[in-house]
């Protein structure tokens, strides 16, 4: 029998039960995909880190001693100790790993203010800009501590009310610096790179703080066949060597698991304590697993009311030779396409929520440090569906339906031809 005629069948006969079967689908890889997108918002790929896969992150340090111990942003020095000419490593950049507001004004008019990120040249080999007009730092520009800005093209838009800035002097706390280049504003949850404005930057002497403890965070963009794992240990040993070196200091760096990958990032930790990767894929794994077992069980009472009302069809197909595993794999494939049919429908909910009104539920960046701006932002198309979720999605439908289908449509199998057919077992 075709699976679709036979929906259809079901539909016409029976449209209450079929409905609500979909409907439970739906709500289910509704639930199901609105935690997985979300989950991806801040690990997927997208410009300017469409590389997100291949950096990881240092920013910052332990250090114990007999003072006591301290965590925070390292400085420039150790960072370059710990970091810097590791194989598998393709390009490194050193940061300030915070942002900053600073009074913005074109000629002394127009006071703006805007939201900082102090960078230096390999920081824009690592992220992918897109420049509407001018060029990034070169690295003699920051070497040589130059007064250099780069825009947002919106605050750009909001400086010069139209005109081309590049190439222009603005003041950036009553410092005159040149504007450098325009890019195309980054989206507000993009929160390594999202700024409204970029500063030529270098750690200087006056912002560190101890030999250990600076201003500076560290981005790494891998090779390509290069393994995080391998450059965690190189950076582990190197702990290890400061250590040695400074065992007479009774001083001591804490390795906690730096640096990072972006999903590690996503977890919630300290500048004194690791990710809790395992712990955290155990939760997430078992919520999977409650999100798709509940619904599984409320949807096979519904599959077994269904198919309880075609007990006579299936006997009068067992007396003419169809096989056990021919029934079972007949009603499973017609409820996979029920079960298809509720997860597009929850899919295409789960896209619209997140889209409209999941800033209202979720909280993409950190409070604490987000502007307006950020905290309102919501997530675009792009950063929320892809093939990969497309197919996951697809996937769940598929277990959801094995679990809620295969005992029922086991045990409609084994019923005997002439019980069935005469009635007795309806």
């Amino acid at each position: 029998m075709n699976y679709f005629k036979q929906i259809l069948f079901e539909l016409r006969e029976r449209p209450l039960i079929t409905w609500i079967t979909i409907a439970g689908t739906a709500l289910s890889l509704f639930l199901l995909m609105a935690v997985y997108m979300n989950d991806n918002v801040n690990t997927v790929s997208t410009p300017p880190e469409s590389r997100r896969a291949d950096i990881m992150l240092a920013p910052f340090v332990h250090v114990k001693n007999d003072h006591g111990e301290s965590s925070g942003s390292m400085n420039r020095n150790l960072a370059e100790k710990l970091y810097t000419g590791i194989d598998g490593v393709s390009s490194i950049s050193y940061i300030a790993p915070w942002s900053e507001s600073k009074i913005v004004s074109l000629d002394g008019k127009n006071f703006q203010t805007l939201k900082e990120k102090k960078v230096d040249a390999a920081f824009w080999q690592i992220y992918d800009y897109d420049f509407v007009s001018g060029s990034p730092f070169s690295q003699s520009e920051v070497d040589a501590r130059v007064n250099e800005v780069i825009l947002s093209e919106s605050s750009a838009r909001l400086l010069g009310k139209g005109e081309d800035l590049t190439g222009r002097d603005i003041l950036v706390d009553n410092v005159p610096h040149k504007v450098k280049g325009i890019v195309r504003d980054p989206h507000p949850l993009l929160s390594n790179t999202w700024s409204e404005m970029w500063t030529a930057w270098t750690e200087d002497e006056s912002s560190q703080w101890s030999d250990e403890n600076g201003s500076t965070g560290v981005i790494i963009l891998l090779s390509p066949d290069a393994d995080p794992n391998s450059i965690k240990k190189e950076v582990e040993r190197r702990y290890e060597v400061f250590n040695a070196q400074s065992a007479a200091e009774n001083k001591k760096l804490i390795y906690h698991g730096s640096p990072f990958t972006y999903r590690e990032q996503t977890l919630s930790f300290g500048s004194n304590t690791a990710p809790d990767s395992k712990s955290a894929n155990i939760r997430k794994y078992l919520f999977y697993a409650v999100l798709l077992i509940l619904p599984a069980i409320n949807l096979s009472g519904m599959t077994r009311s269904r198919l309880r009302r075609r007990i006579s069809e299936i006997g009068v197909r067992r007396a003419y030779g169809a096989t056990r595993s021919r029934i079972i794999s007949q009603l499973i494939g017609e409820n996979f396409l029920l079960t298809l049919i509720g997860g597009i429908l929850g899919l295409i909910a789960c896209v619209i929520f997140t889209l409209f009104f999941s800033n209202l539920f979720i909280n993409y960046v950190d409070v604490w440090n987000a502007t307006a701006l950020q905290a309102a932002a919501r997530p675009t198309f792009e950063m929320l569906f892809s093939w990969k979720i497309f197919f996951v999605a697809l996937f769940f439908c598929f277990i959801l339906n094995i679990i809620s289908t295969g005992i029922p449509a086991w045990k409609a199998s084994r019923v005997n031809p002439a019980e069935a057919i005469s009635g007795k077992n309806s």
